[in-house]
């Protein structure tokens, strides 16, 4: 979770009489819940705060402060909402109802706007036309961290990657002045600066390939645990792709010696930290696993790659696969998919073990 608490402005209540003390209430539940990381209950709160101010108070600074507040918070659960009381406090700022930094509050409307569609050409324009006329001042926000970091996202999703690179670096400098540090935010801008550096990239050196494992490494232990195969983050799936890509063209490269002194085992599973502990006893044996076989049009087109499958156990092996990500398409990620469906174990899991499991699958082609 990327707040334990962006407070955009205290309310400095005055004594009031038990007749407008609604609103408080809200604010002071809203708070308390954020402090103690319950998020759900911070989210209604805070909106009932801003929604019983609205009533209470009606165009007051304390609405704009309650607005924003809460649209800060509902940023990463509810955009919609989120767009409507950043433009609500934004509004009110703007006709000198208190003193909230506007040019933030309009970071925040943009990074809405995008958020809510991230290849818009427009939307992503008329962000970047704010974030670089701070260029020289720029805040030390979250809407400032954020803003780069959609602007990063945009342009790796629209293979301009070298302005990918750049405002995914520029994200993750701004994010990690903040106090706390959203590290949602800086996992995201890390997987950006990484698969940035790599993708597209004809000409890769060996520093550039360690400069991207180091990011992407960065960036996986930071993302949140998953909850389920079938829910799996697409940007940090995209991550792990290409962390184990670059593991696949050093070897069909030759190039193992440029990871040498990253001295790290790879362990999809791991990485995923699931959410729900498995028991101690979890470990899965298994008495067969056959490698995926190069299909004919993997090998006339000399696929390199990575697919990465969720996949769900019965007593004797794949009761279930899902296909999370693939890079280089359907020719390698058919092949995995088809060689675990004859994947044995060699005995049982517990019931509670069969659940969410990861594997990837690296596609490696050695010229000799």
């Amino acid at each position: 979770m990327k707040k334990s608490a962006v407070l955009a402005a205290a309310l400095a209540f005055l004594c009031a009489s038990p007749a407008v003390a609604d609103y408080k209430a809200e604010y002071k539940a809203y708070k308390t819940a954020l402090e103690s990381g319950d998020y759900g209950a911070a989210l209604k709160h805070g909106e009932e705060a801003w929604r019983q101010a609205e009533a209470e108070l009606g165009d007051h600074e304390k609405t704009a402060i309650l607005a924003y507040n809460f649209a800060v918070l509902a940023y990463d659960f509810d955009r919609a909402k989120a767009l409507a009381a950043f433009r609500r406090s934004l509004a009110l700022t703007e006709r000198s109802f208190g003193a909230l930094p506007a040019a933030d509050i309009r970071l925040g409307i943009a990074n809405c706007d995008l958020a809510l569609d991230v290849p818009n050409k427009e939307k992503a324009a008329a962000l970047r036309s704010l974030l670089e006329a701070q260029v020289d001042t720029t805040p030390v926000t979250f809407n400032a961290a954020e803003g780069w970091r959609l602007a990063g996202l945009h342009e790796l999703n629209a293979k301009k990657f070298n302005a990918a690179k750049k405002s995914s670096d520029k994200a993750r400098a701004i994010a990690e002045k903040l106090s706390p540090q959203p590290k949602r935010l800086i996992a995201e801008s890390l997987a950006i600066g990484g698969i940035s550096r790599v993708i597209g990239n004809n000409s890769r050196t060996n520093s550039t390939i360690v400069e991207a494992v180091e990011l992407l490494d960065r960036a996986i232990v930071m993302f949140p645990p998953q909850k389920s195969i079938d829910s799996f983050d697409p940007l940090f799936s995209e991550a792990m792709l290409w962390r184990f890509a670059i593991d696949a063209m050093a070897e069909s490269e030759d190039r193992e010696q440029a990871l040498k002194r990253i001295d790290k085992e790879l362990d999809a599973d791991a990485m995923c930290r699931w959410e729900q502990s498995r028991p101690a006893d979890c470990e899965i044996v298994w008495e067969a696993r056959t490698p995926p076989r190069y299909s004919a049009e993997a090998i006339k087109k000399s696929l390199i790659g990575s697919v990465l499958v969720g996949y769900d156990l019965n007593e004797t092996g794949v009761e279930r696969s899902v296909l999370i990500g693939a890079l280089n398409g359907d020719a390698l990620s058919k092949a995995a998919i088809k060689s675990m469906a004859t994947w044995k174990l060699k005995q049982p899991v517990p019931e509670a073990c069969r659940k969410n499991h990861v594997t990837v699958f690296k596609f490696v082609i050695k010229y000799r």
